[in-house]
């Protein structure tokens, strides 16, 4: 062993004796969630503004970019109409907008106090996911709190979670 060898081998003596050798828990196979599950209004209510509006922000990201490129897609599998034609299909695409402040900071507050009343006011109906919801905070759509309420009460949200085994009358692991 060469002197470079030895200390190496010391200091990682050294280390697991200060800070102890020990494995990482393992959670046993049948504890752990069969799907992983989709962000609900119980996680909802309990996150700070800061992170309701992180979720808002990657939300609107992953719409803009996923409308984007299913765009681009057709227009590689259709033959092109005119020359702007993924501009064309991104214009009927549902739309989320926000203002801005003075400092350029967005004011995402148009979605999460929706949400945020929503999922207060009617703790029965957190089990629906937050994306769900989502849709039907477009530009064109913008439900109120009460409007998706009185859509929960009509059944709109019904097979939400119902795939993964979540849902009223069903008990969350």
């Amino acid at each position: 062993m060469t002197p470079q060898q030895k200390n190496a081998a010391f200091v990682t003596v050294l280390m697991c004796a200060s800070l102890g050798c020990q494995r990482a828990p393992v959670v046993p196979v049948q504890v752990q969630p069969k799907h992983a599950m989709p962000l609900d209004g119980k996680q909802w209510v309990v996150w700070q503004n800061a992170d309701l509006e992180d979720f808002v922000i990657a939300y609107l990201s992953g719409h803009y970019y996923g409308v984007k490129e299913a765009c681009e897609i057709h227009d590689g599998l259709a033959p092109a109409t005119s020359l702007h034609h993924s501009v064309d299909c991104r214009a009927i695409a549902p739309r989320y907008s926000y203002k801005s402040d003075s400092f350029g900071n967005p004011d995402l507050s148009k979605y999460t106090d929706v949400l945020t009343r929503f999922y207060t006011e009617h703790p029965e109906y957190r089990f629906v996911p937050c994306a769900r919801l989502m849709v039907y905070l477009t530009d064109d759509q913008h439900k109120s709190a009460d409007d998706l309420y009185t859509m929960a009460k009509a059944g709109k949200f019904p097979a939400m979670g119902a795939s993964l085994g979540i849902g009223p009358g069903v008990p969350v692991e």
